[in-house]
């Protein structure tokens, strides 16, 4: 079993989680779980999609970010490695 600590990724100085873009040249599908606030509840939502879909090597997990009618809205997401895992979780999908 792992354990992830995610304090690690806070820096300690400024508080915030470094955040990089990536852009991928083809579509990934995933299903996330949203965070309640931003950036406040970022790390909620990581613990929260880990209990729907346990760390494994060969899964990608992300943090999906973008404005939605004047607030950011942070969403916390996992690959879905079978079809159909993300919905039986009860989480909706992204591409």
């Amino acid at each position: 079993m792992v354990s992830l600590t995610f304090t690690n990724l806070v820096n300690q100085k400024t508080n915030t989680i470094p955040l990089e873009i990536i852009t991928f040249s083809k579509d990934i599908k995933v299903f996330y779980v949203k965070a309640d606030s931003f950036p406040g509840e970022i790390v909620d939502a990581h613990k929260r999609i880990l209990t729907l879909a346990p760390f494994s090597k060969d899964r990608r997990y992300f943090g999906i970010s973008r404005p939605e009618n004047g607030i950011i809205v942070y969403r916390a997401a996992a690959e879905e490695i079978t079809d159909g895992e993300g919905v039986e979780s009860g989480c909706d999908n992204l591409f």
